[in-house]
């Protein structure tokens, strides 16, 4: 069924709530696709711009197309359902129906600091940072951070010195890396065995 969560997690206007919504009025999802289910969705307590955007989805997208998009582009989605999800992530109020992933996520359990921080930062802040994966790395743990600039920059490439996993979080589509000026940085991440990560698909700009 992934393509068909694809091709629904493709459209910004439908989100994960809206999709878990389809997955348990068609069970499976991929019933939606299916000619003369459409009619289901007055089952839904959604409103009718959301309708018309499922509408469009099913009529004029094929998801095996949508896969293979994200395919030549080298992303990995992984659903909800897939036992590659992050288990802790399904404990916040409304997980991302759709993970986009570039590089391996390991099972959900993996041990894992988030580091975040601001952009402009204190030479105190980036030693503390410093000294703070360094130390961490010993222990094999991992470090996220949002392959922003400033204390995030700092985080991953302190742990990639240290020889430990990281993990970017990516605001936008995983077809472009903001800023930019940390191409080079998401690059390193995934060639040393870390992984880049996105909630949104390609296609979807950086928003404030």
């Amino acid at each position: 069924d992934l393509a068909f969560w694809v091709a629904l997690a493709n459209n910004p206007q439908i989100g994960a709530k809206t999709i878990l919504k389809l997955e348990k009025v068609f069970q499976p999802i991929n019933k939606l696709f299916k000619p003369g289910h459409l009619k289901k969705l007055n089952r839904l307590a959604i409103s009718e711009n959301i309708r018309v955007e499922i509408r469009k989805v099913v009529l004029k997208t094929n998801p095996k197309e949508e896969l293979n998009k994200l395919k030549k582009l080298g992303i990995k989605p992984v659903s909800i359902r897939c036992n590659r999800y992050p288990k802790l992530l399904l404990e916040i109020p409304d997980p991302p129906a759709v993970l986009f992933t570039k590089g391996d996520i390991y099972e959900s359990q993996e041990l894992s600091l988030a580091v975040v921080g601001a952009r402009k930062y204190s030479n105190y802040g980036k030693r503390v940072v410093q000294d703070i994966v360094r130390t961490l790395a010993q222990t094999g743990i991992t470090i996220l951070s949002g392959l922003a600039l400033g204390i995030d920059s700092i985080a991953h490439r302190t742990a990639l010195g240290a020889g430990c996993r990281t993990i970017g979080v990516l605001a936008n589509g995983l077809d472009q890396i903001y800023p930019s000026s940390n191409r080079t940085l998401a690059e390193r991440i995934l060639a040393s065995g870390g992984a880049l990560i996105s909630e949104y698909p390609p296609g979807v700009p950086p928003y404030k």
